[in-house]
């Protein structure tokens, strides 16, 4: 360039023709002076840049009209770098080209300055004006979308979608989101992608000043392959929730991948015990991205409810993917002290069992690892020796029992760790430590506590508080003496057996110690605390004994037990003496008094025997006032109105187990009292009984009837009432009247009692109800029975309601009789069975008899047989029964037809034709064994003679039901005759036709074989009869 303006280059070749179609090439040069410079940055074009990555960058010339100049080697720009943003990687000669790579994210400037053109001789031609340019760069950090790889599980049948929210990090920090599959997932302009179908897709974030730049993340949608519980805590305290993860996996490019998120996923979660934890399944719609573990897709919760093991088994089923994973789980109670809790103090040579309870199971798997360590925090030295007991509660339950043996005085911490060491199947096992303090001291002090039983709605006993004033106790109750030692801080010992106490007593005949040499310890299993106890055992004698305890030395087996060489002395010697008062229970005098209503009358009751000290019960009562005087032990009561009163003393000092109650009756009537059995036979007499209550319901006495006038009466003549003079067994009853009641006449009726108070008011008793019945009777009352014969005795008579009859038997070797009447024949002789009208007294609840009778019962040997039957003559067509009795008149059927075993009774005749025999049920087709044919039905058929024959036999052990067992046979003849009829003249349906004026001669069947009468019925008749057989019309 020489100079300014513009002109065209030509190019031109020789072996071309120049045309119109065939136009020389030329280009215009334009020379211009240079307007501004321009940077332009590859790729992109984009001052937007990010770090760690290299770019080309230009410096480009241009003249005023912004047209582009030829950067020409021999052009010289110098372009300024910041150095802490960019590293120049080059630069061209003429500094139009550069490649750098962007170090530091921040904002800064590339600075450029045209300094000159370099001519052919090396001067460099400065250009005039200088050509300045700065261009503005932002430089962010590369863009990145977290999470870089997510996979969601695909379940076809629920198409359940996920939604999660990608961070992008980055960039300007404004981006645009898109997906390469929109079938896959979405994603919205703040970044949540939501899953749409099977598959994978990306999710791209663009900055929004740079679309060039990007961040990529992967989404897979993938069915389960693999399911898994990764390792985690399985062990939780009872009442905490334990949360398991649960890995699901998918394979991805043929790796198992986890998927991210799989909560969705219906999965059936069962545990092999249910008693020991609750599983507790999400809240359906409920999906938070706090519920995802670290190691898993989802958590499952799990509440521990007992101590115990179990297998937790999770399944995902779907076509034929089935998936199942199991783990093991344990649940245990806190680990801590139970005895003692925090701390404990003995002396030395004393042991204490510790019990701690709690902390986590052997694990079930494998119970190797399993430790329960004790750990003594000895300061200096072995002042404490421990032994582990085998405890009384297995050590699967959670118990571990401890002995600890003081041998120096100390105050050291004991700590228990109890766990499970790291096993295959729980990585993370969990342990827990508890600790008390245990203390060795000297006793200081010594108390006896007498163990007295306080109630607490009553005042204190005062002597508790006094230590000058004897303690007052039952003299015929045993007493327990609380034994108590403690230390220089006033701390009780727990144990002190190591001490030797000598006890005594200043009245023996007063009373005994049970224990010289080792006390009795009880332990409280509610509180865990132990008790030392000495007891005292009164003789039934009132007075005053002193017991009296010391203790100066340890007992002699102490230096070889703790490894001392001599037999310690305590430093000081304590002793403690309680006085004892022993006193008989309280008692009232007298304990229910009648008292007179007048406002100037009182009475005393005074309190004998007791601990002196009392209370009287706090009552508000209209019926009197009463009050305790404590000097004279006595109480003042005063009526104001009629009626009763019921107070209690109590002995403040002596608990009993009744406390002495008075009862006072300020005198009124309250009501009147019937008593009499309610139910009378007739023509009998019963003692009705009359009784005058007060308000309390205790008898007034009868001398005082007159006054009011008494009178019993009833509402019926059915009965009859008169006062009864007083029996010598009545006499000692002062509060009673008598009345003997007659039962007249059959039926029903009541008694009313009444008074007549002084304010002429009438009070009526409640009526009593009376029945007067028809004496009992047995029917038969003459029974005859062979032996094994069975009996149903009837009873007609007696009450008619509320009552039932029971029979029984005086000689039992003779018959049995059944609480219903049934008698059953055992022996030959005779018998009188007893039956009786019971019920039940409304008042005393008692059996009453109100009515009996009796009957005999002979049991005879069978000597003979007769065939009964009413007629000895039959009619053709006829029937009649027959039967068989005995030779007496009370021998009937009843008395051997059902006896056992039974007899057999064979029946015959001589005559079928004549006559034959057939069953009385005969007609409902029932033929009886031979056994039960004592009775036959006789049918006549033909006329003629006929015999029926009867033979009743045996069977073998009859038990001399026969005489003789021999068989008893009779026989009866039975005369059989046609029906009369008329066989001259004929007769049609039963009419004979006659003329007037003419005689017919009648003949029967029965003329030669019997003498025929024959009668005109009708007086006024037209007929005579002539020679009895001969009729005239």
């Amino acid at each position: 360039a020489l100079a300014l303006g513009s002109t065209e280059v030509v190019l031109k070749d020789r072996n071309i023709i120049v045309s119109e179609f065939f136009p020389q090439p030329s280009a215009m040069i334009h020379v211009v002076t240079p307007g501004f410079l321009v940077f332009v940055v590859l790729p992109h074009k984009k001052w937007v840049l990010e770090t760690g990555r290299e770019y080309e960058v230009y410096v480009e010339i241009y003249d005023t009209d912004s047209h582009k100049l030829y950067p020409s080697e021999n052009v010289r720009i110098a372009t300024d770098f910041p150095e802490l943003y960019f590293k120049v990687l080059y630069s061209s000669e003429n500094g139009t080209y550069h490649i750098v790579r962007t170090m530091l994210k921040g904002d800064t400037f590339i600075d450029g300055i045209l300094t000159g053109v370099v001519s052919d001789n090396g001067q460099v031609n400065a250009v005039l004006p200088e050509m300045r340019r700065s261009q503005n760069v932002q430089i962010f950090d590369p863009i990145t979308v977290s999470p870089a790889q997510v996979i969601f599980p695909w379940d076809p049948v629920t198409k359940s979608t996920h939604t999660y929210v990608s961070q992008a990090h980055g960039g300007s920090g404004e981006y645009v989101w898109s997906v390469t599959a929109a079938d896959v997932a979405s994603v919205t302009i703040k970044g949540q992608v939501t899953t749409m179908g099977l598959g994978k897709c990306n999710v791209t974030a663009s900055d929004v000043k740079n679309s060039a730049h990007f961040g990529v993340s992967t989404v897979h949608v993938l069915p389960p392959a693999d399911m898994s519980f990764p390792p985690s805590v399985v062990e939780a305290v009872v009442g905490t929730k334990l949360i398991l993860p649960l890995s699901i996996s998918a394979k991805v490019d043929g790796k198992l991948e986890t998927f991210a998120d799989c909560r969705r996923l219906s999965i059936n979660v069962t545990l092999s015990d249910v008693s020991a934890f609750e599983y507790i399944p999400q809240a359906h719609g409920v999906v938070g991205s706090d519920d995802l573990p670290s190691n898993g897709c989802m958590s499952l919760t799990f509440l521990a409810r007992h101590q115990g093991h179990t297998d937790v088994t999770a399944t995902y089923k779907n076509k034929n993917i089935v998936l199942r994973a199991t783990v093991t789980i344990a649940a245990f109670n806190p680990l801590k002290a139970i005895d003692p809790e925090l701390s404990t103090v003995v002396t030395i040579g004393s042991s204490r069992e510790i019990i701690f309870l709690g902390g986590p199971q052997p694990w079930l798997l494998d119970s190797s690892k399993f430790f329960h360590d004790l750990n003594i925090m000895a300061t200096k030295g072995h002042k404490l020796n421990s032994e582990r007991l085998p405890s009384p509660i297995s050590v699967n339950r959670g118990a571990h029992a401890f002995v600890i043996t003081c041998q120096e005085l100390c105050d050291e911490g004991i700590q228990l760790t109890v766990g499970n060491g790291k096993t295959a199947r729980n990585l993370f096992p969990v342990s827990q430590t508890a600790s008390i303090r245990f203390v060795c001291a000297e006793p200081v002090e010594l108390h006896l506590v007498p163990v007295l039983k306080t109630r607490s709605q009553l005042p204190p006993c005062p002597v508790y508080h006094e230590n000058n004033i004897p303690i007052p106790v039952h003299f015929a109750t045993d007493l327990n003496l609380a034994v108590i030692v403690t230390d220089s801080v006033g701390h009780q010992f727990d144990n002190f057996s190591s001490l030797a106490i000598d006890w005594s007593v200043s009245a023996s005949h007063l009373v005994d110690l049970l224990y010289t040499r080792d006390l009795r310890t009880e332990i409280d299993d509610i509180n865990n605390i132990a008790t030392v106890y000495q007891t005292v055992r009164p003789h039934r004698r009132t007075g005053t004994a002193v017991v009296t305890a010391s203790i100066d030395h340890y007992k002699s087996w102490l230096p070889k037990a703790v490894g001392r060489q001599k037999q310690d002395k305590l430093t000081l010697t304590i002793s403690k003496s309680l006085e004892l008062l022993l006193v008989e229970e309280a008692q009232l005098s007298p304990s229910t008094v009648s008292l007179y209503n007048h406002p100037s009358n009182k009475v005393n009751i005074d309190i004998q025997h007791g601990s002196g000290y009392f209370h009287l019960e706090t009552f508000e009562s209209v019926v009197l006032t009463a009050q305790y005087h404590q000097k004279g032990r006595s109480v003042e009561v005063i009526p104001l109105k009629d009626g009763s009163q019921s107070f209690t003393v109590y002995d403040l000092c002596i608990d009993m187990p009744s406390d002495p109650v008075a009862t006072v009756s300020v005198s009124g009537v309250s009501n009147i009292e019937v008593m009499v059995i309610d139910k009378v036979e007739v023509m009998k007499e019963v003692t009705a009984s009359v009784q005058v209550l007060d308000l309390k319901g205790k008898p007034l006495l009868a001398s005082f009837f007159s006054l009011m006038e008494l009178r019993l009466g009833t509402s019926t003549d059915i009965v009859t009432l008169r006062p009864t003079t007083t029996s010598s067994s009545n006499a000692n009853d002062s509060v009673t009247r008598l009345y003997t009641v007659y039962g007249a006449a059959v039926g029903h009726t009541t008694l009313t009692a009444t008074i007549k108070l002084p304010t002429a008011q009438l009070i009526y008793s409640s009526p009593k109800f009376v029945e007067v019945f028809p004496p009992l009777r047995l029917e038969p009352k003459n029974i005859t029975l062979i032996i094994g014969a069975v009996f149903q005795v009837l009873a007609f008579g007696g009450p008619q309601s509320q009552s039932n009859v029971e029979f029984s038997i005086l000689n039992s070797t003779v018959a049995m009789v059944t609480g219903s009447g049934v008698l059953d024949a055992v022996e030959i002789g005779t018998a009188r069975i007893i039956g009786k009208s019971m019920g039940t007294d409304s008042v005393t609840g008692e059996k009453v008899i109100y009515s009996q009778a009796d009957a005999v019962v002979h049991v005879v040997t069978l000597t003979g047989i007769r065939i009964q039957t009413a007629l000895t003559r039959l009619q053709t067509g006829s029937q009649m029964p027959v039967y068989a009795v005995g030779l007496t008149e009370h021998e009937t059927p009843f008395s051997f037809s059902h006896s056992i075993p039974a007899l057999t009774f064979t029946w015959s005749v001589s005559n079928r034709e004549v006559l034959h025999l057939q069953s009385v049920f005969y007609k409902s087709g029932i033929t009886p064994d031979p056994e039960a044919s004592f009775a036959l039905q006789a049918v006549a058929k033909e006329s003629g003679h006929v015999t029926i024959q009867l033979k009743v036999e045996t069977k073998p052990r009859n038990r001399r039901q026969i005489s003789g067992h021999s068989v008893l046979q009779d026989e009866i003849q039975i005369h059989v005759f046609e029906k009369l009829t008329v066989i001259s003249p004929a007769v049609c349906h039963g009419q004979v036709i006659m003329t007037p004026n003419t005689d017919t001669l009648i003949k029967t069947n029965r003329d030669t074989a019997a003498r025929v009468r024959f009668v005109i019925t009708e007086s006024k008749s037209r007929l005579q009869l002539c020679d009895y057989w001969r009729v005239v019309s």
